[in-house]
């Protein structure tokens, strides 16, 4: 069992139940994901998932919504008035955007609009879904020298996430 502080490399494809792919390794620069086991880098089941594999393990895993991204929680929208936004004809109905909130920026839902009000959805956008979850443990990193940092992954020397193209796409 690994231990809360291993370093795993992986690769992974997470994809909706019945539906569209949201993380594929293998497409993004055919280079591996590393996560930190405990520090929340992949949702807890998948976590304790993760935690009982080894070295060369492949695993596809199931998940029921509650225990993926969790379940929709129609107490999570909101009605606002449209007076409260400038722009507020460019916002883009069915789609997500960035608020700022009390408790910093959220991303929402934009999912209905009518003379006055606009109704916004605060659940996460995975919300919901029975995710599928292929796993490959490549390898369990020793020390700091073979740990290639998230960040510079995602984000790191112009070379973005591997997907080929700059990051104003909305990865």
């Amino acid at each position: 069992m690994l231990p809360d502080g291993a370093r795993v490399r992986l690769h992974m494809i997470q994809r909706i139940e019945g539906g569209r792919t949201f993380v594929d390794t293998h497409i993004q620069g055919v280079v591996p994901d590393e996560i930190v086991i405990g520090r929340g880098d992949v949702f807890p089941a998948l976590e304790d998932a993760i935690r009982d594999m080894a070295v060369g393990d492949k695993r596809t895993l199931r998940f029921d919504a509650a225990d993926a991204y969790g379940e929709r929680d129609e107490g999570q929208k909101e009605i606002v008035a449209k007076a409260d936004f400038p722009r507020v004809d460019e916002l883009p109905l069915g789609h997500y955007i960035i608020i700022r909130t009390s408790d910093g920026q959220a991303r929402v839902l934009v999912t209905e609009a009518d003379e006055d009000h606009l109704l916004f959805d605060y659940n996460p956008e995975l919300a919901g879904h029975n995710i599928i979850c292929e796993v490959e443990i490549i390898k369990i990193l020793e020390d700091e020298s073979d740990l290639r940092k998230r960040d510079e992954y995602f984000y790191g020397d112009g070379g973005g996430c591997g997907c080929g193209h700059g990051h104003g796409h909305g990865h």
